[in-house]
């Protein structure tokens, strides 16, 4: 797999956490084709729902 491609990969899965209201993920992990991120909720989001 090129680089290109796991870029792309990156930025729609970062697009997806984002739609879901996350800030953006940080990559902590990486093993062969393992991948783990975290990210915690945003704020704003979580002042619109209260």
């Amino acid at each position: 797999m090129r680089s290109e491609e796991i870029k792309a990969t990156f930025d729609e899965q970062a697009a997806l956490i984002a739609a879901a209201g996350f800030e953006p993920p940080v990559q902590f992990y990486q093993a062969g084709l393992i991948h783990a991120w975290f990210s915690k909720r945003s704020p704003e989001i979580d002042a619109k729902r209260n």
